[in-house]
Formats: structure tokens, sequence, C-alpha cells
């Protein structure tokens, strides 16, 4: 709103999703976590199997990647230039990388793995190098 920058559609799905990816990631490390240490399962736990929480992971994934993908061919077509394309990049590259750590089952606090993991703080900044650079090109 104080910018008066309108929220494609795109955006606003690949947002949800991607929250939907973190929930699911977390949930799915600290059930690993829980199966390789023997640890107490907390009580919001107890009602997913490994398999659901993955399938949710998954497919929120893929839709996120989707949904971004849409979104950033939109702001190209409103900058003409290709700055926010090559955004989907470091962005994909970021899940997946962000995917090992869910597998590993070390992202059950998912701002410690981004804040202590420097791969993914460098692929965030050539992401948010690559928005600005749709921006201001």
């Amino acid at each position: 709103m104080a910018t008066h920058v309108e929220l494609s559609q795109w955006f606003l799905i690949a947002a949800g999703f991607g929250s939907l990816f973190m929930a699911a990631g977390k949930r799915y490390a600290e059930m690993r976590l829980v199966q390789d240490t023997g640890a107490p399962i907390r009580p919001v736990l107890r009602p997913y199997t490994q398999s659901y929480l993955r399938f949710v992971w998954t497919l929120s994934a893929g839709v996120l990647v989707t949904t971004y993908a849409l979104w950033a061919f939109t702001i190209r077509q409103a900058t003409s230039n290709e700055w926010g394309v090559l955004s989907i990049v470091p962005f994909v590259v970021a899940l997946l990388r962000y995917a090992v750590d869910v597998e590993s089952g070390a992202a059950g606090e998912p701002e410690e793995v981004v804040l202590h993991d420097r791969l993914l703080m460098l692929l965030g900044g050539i992401w948010a190098a690559c928005l600005i650079g749709s921006v201001y090109l």
C-alpha cells in the first residue's frame, strides 16, 4: 500500500505456498529428528506421518517454484528486462539447499538454518540483487 505497488496473484500464491513449504519442512525435520534420536515427540506432531509431511512439502515446493516463475515472467513484462527471470535460478537453488537441511533433520528452526548457512545467505544476496536489478536497471 505504501509503495503503491499492486501485488500480483502469482506473488500472493507463491507467498502462501512458500509459508506452507517452510512449515511442512519444519515439521518433517522435527519428525526426522525424533526418529533419529528417540526424543519425545511434541503433541502437535502426533497427527502427522512422515510420508504425509513429505507429500505436503513436495507439493508446496512444486507450486512455489511454478508460481514464483510465473511472477518473475510477469515482472519481465512490466520492466522489459531479464533480471526478474534470472532471479528464478538463485531462488530454486536456495530451495534445493534448504531441502538438504530439512532432509538431514537440521531444519527444526528455519530462521537458524538461514542465518547460519553461508551458501543460503549468498544465494539470498544474489536473489535480492536480481530483484533490485529488475526494478532499477
